[in-house]
């Protein structure tokens, strides 16, 4: 889920390139050294967190929703930056067009923690502050939106109108975050419930109709413009948004105990059963089209594991597995955003000097992980070590009680 566009990572080729002339043995010992800093910076700082790592989580949090949501970043990371992109396990790599892997469950996951989080942010206004509500569900979208440009457009060597486009992740958040935002505050649940099958219903016949005896054919989908099919598949991608707000009230309760877990666990079930039957008629395609099939079965799929997640968590107290994961979804946005400016970098930045210079990227890849864990190892290796630099910086970030929020 690169905010490159969702057809390919041919967007790599158009970025420009910083030349950094060094010998790539004094590079190996300085970042090396700076890495090892860092860990001992963070690790071993004078100013110490509760033995407890989660009493610093702030009280009010439901601490198996921060896991889920540091565990879909973890996942979006790993799959945006194996070592190479030859060597990749499919179940890493997004479907070509139809069927899923994977790699296709973790966007509406993503997108359905929005809305489990989106109720519990939103239950605290009353009707006298929906005028300021408004405003901050606007602004936050507007926020992600520039965010979504900008990393896009990083690092501004080409600013023309072929970057702005819906099908970047943060842009696509955010308007699907404006739909089922508006959706939610103006209905009441019953309503909700009915509009997501409507939309999903409504996608499914404009896909028909404009598709015109080939609706489902990936020529046919992109003839119609990127920008076009990527708005009207908000409609579809708003959803898993709504249900993640349905799904939050329905926990939000004094005790949620193994009952209402296993409830819940049932209906996520139920869906992912009904998006394979629809699948026979309207195929499970993630990119850019979103078909209401695939919706439906991820996010089926994103409720049993969100409800694994509250019975290991909250009823079974079983949290030391979950603690990274609490790290990260404490900030999701910046160490998303973080992961695509520095894979960016480590493509522009050239190891050597003259016609023999390579990426970064490629030098750390075959000179640290291929030689002894082969290609396709190496490479996952690679995304793996990649994550957990985003790990040690989220558990900077929480030692510090940093929260970036919009």
């Amino acid at each position: 889920m690169s905010t490159f566009p969702e057809s390919g990572h041919s967007d790599r080729q158009k970025l420009g390139e910083i030349r950094v002339r060094f010998r790539p043995e004094a590079a190996s010992f300085k970042l090396w050294q700076m890495a090892v800093a860092q860990v001992f910076t963070i690790l071993f700082a004078s100013e110490r967190c509760d033995p407890d790592p989660m009493n610093n989580v702030p009280t009010s949090r439901l601490i198996s929703l921060d896991a889920f949501r540091g565990l879909s970043i973890a996942a979006m990371i790993l799959v945006n930056n194996p070592g190479s992109w030859d060597h990749v396990y499919p179940q890493l790599l997004h479907a070509e067009w139809v069927g899923w892997t994977f790699t296709d469950l973790i966007f509406p996951t993503f997108l359905f923690i929005i809305g489990v989080a989106m109720w519990f942010s939103l239950k605290s206004y009353s009707g006298e502050d929906r005028r300021g509500l408004w405003s901050k569900i606007l602004l936050r979208a507007a926020l992600i939106f520039l965010v979504g440009l900008f990393i896009s457009w990083f690092p501004f060597y080409d600013l023309s109108s072929d970057n702005l486009h819906f099908v970047g992740v943060l842009q696509r958040i955010a308007v699907s975050y404006v739909i089922a935002s508006v959706i939610c505050i103006s209905f009441g649940h019953k309503m909700v419930a009915a509009l997501a099958t409507i939309l999903l219903l409504g996608h499914w016949l404009l896909t028909v109709q404009i598709g015109a005896g080939e609706p489902y054919v990936k020529d046919v989908i992109f003839s119609q413009g990127i920008d076009v099919v990527a708005f009207r598949s908000c409609l579809s991608s708003a959803v898993p948004i709504m249900i993640g707000y349905l799904v939050g009230s329905y926990i939000d309760r004094p005790r949620c105990d193994v009952f209402v877990i296993l409830k819940l666990a049932g209906v996520g079930i139920v869906m992912t059963l009904v998006g394979m039957l629809w699948s026979l008629e309207f195929p499970i395609i993630k990119s850019l089209l979103w078909s209401s099939s695939y919706v439906l079965f991820s996010v089926g799929i994103s409720t049993v594991v969100f409800s694994g997640c509250l019975y290991l968590i909250e009823e079974k107290r079983f949290r030391s597995w979950a603690i990274p994961f609490v790290h990260i979804g404490l900030n999701p946005l910046f160490l998303y955003a973080f992961s695509i400016i520095l894979d960016k970098l480590t493509w522009l930045i050239k190891v050597g000097g003259g016609d023999t210079s390579i990426p970064m990227h490629v030098w750390i890849h075959e000179t640290a992980f291929r030689p002894w864990a082969g290609d396709i190892n190496g490479s996952l290796l690679y995304a793996i070590c990649f994550v957990a630099i985003h790990w040690l910086i989220a558990f900077g970030m929480f030692r510090k009680r940093i929260f970036v929020k919009v």
